[in-house]
């Protein structure tokens, strides 16, 4: 009788669990993103909130790795690096140049003078 009670309870959950898959879960769906720290937290944090408000339906998570993740067998949609976008088997967008500021301290600036030309 358990046997035969599962077998006809199990089609219905199955018939239930397809009928959520196809409505319900289209509904509410996740992007997950990998960035740099530096990056998601100057970029990201703040687009964040403006996205969620245009698009409730989508949650958006945030991994913070400066490794390359490998997007085939991750649970990854998108990752951001720096880099000169050539991944291949992989399609990428330049999204913008890097700003590089030199930073010293003022005795090492003493020491050795100031910096006058790019090498």
């Amino acid at each position: 009788m358990g046997l035969a009670l599962h077998s006809d309870v199990g089609r219905a959950f199955s018939i239930i669990e397809a009928a959520n898959e196809k409505h319900l879960i289209r509904q509410n769906r996740t992007v997950r993103i990998s960035a740099s720290a530096t990056f998601a937290h100057s970029m990201l944090v703040s687009s964040i909130g403006r996205f969620a408000d245009a698009h409730p339906n989508i949650n958006v998570t945030v991994e913070t790795e400066d490794r390359l993740v490998d997007l085939r067998s991750e649970p990854i949609d998108l990752a951001i690096r720096h880099g000169l976008g050539q991944y291949p088997g992989l399609v990428s967008e330049w999204l913008c140049s890097p700003e590089l500021v030199l930073v010293a301290s003022p005795a090492l600036l003493k020491r050795h003078g100031h910096l006058n030309t790019c090498r």
